[in-house]
């Protein structure tokens, strides 16, 4: 057998690869941590969406300082994907058909979510969207900063990760937001004269 082994797409350069986590709250639903989705709990290894490509693709050089897998690893970033939220849709015997959805399936599509927000607010600031694929998000990565746009993937550990790349981590939504608009920039002052 070949663990941790992703096949294409999933393992495309190209391509956000989006991880799972199980995050931890804190006080006043503050965020604490996250973990690896399951751990491996129930015995089975790479439940948070993490490997390597088989002979495919090599790292890419954008991230080369961030693993020594033997392929293009993935994922780059994680989301939420323990807890699972209810999505209805139709009917069945004249009822919602309702189902919890979760793991990578839910963690995905939040991500599709939180960069929504920061391409609106890239658009805003300065009337251009930047795809998050490839380089991009690695270059807005900032290890031991404040302004992180990502938490920390070094909590990202546990009995299901052996992997060596465990992604950028999970977004800031707030930093990340800022990060993807860009500084500010000034278009005008007015008045352009006066009393300090």
């Amino acid at each position: 057998t070949y663990p941790n082994r992703v096949y294409y797409p999933a393992d495309t350069p190209h391509a956000v690869a989006v991880g799972g986590t199980t995050l931890n709250i804190g006080p006043g639903n503050s965020y604490q941590s996250e973990s690896w989705w399951t751990n491996g709990t129930d015995g089975s290894k790479g439940n948070g969406g993490y490997g390597y490509s088989w002979h495919f693709n090599p790292v890419p050089s954008w991230q080369a300082p961030f693993t020594n897998a033997f392929g293009r690893s993935v994922p780059d970033v994680s989301a939420e994907a323990g807890d699972g939220i209810m999505v209805c849709q139709g009917m069945l015997n004249g009822l919602p058909a309702c189902r919890a959805i979760g793991g990578t399936s839910l963690a995905a599509p939040l991500w599709a979510g939180v960069w929504a927000l920061a391409s609106q607010a890239e658009s805003n600031a300065r009337g251009t969207v930047t795809s998050a694929s490839g380089s991009y998000l690695y270059s807005l990565y900032t290890p031991s900063s404040i302004n992180n746009p990502f938490h920390s993937p070094s909590t990202m550990t546990g009995v299901g990760n052996y992997f060596s790349h465990v992604g950028l981590g999970s977004p800031n939504i707030l930093n990340l937001v800022a990060k993807a608009a860009g500084p500010p920039v000034i278009t005008g002052i007015s008045p352009a004269s006066g009393p300090l």
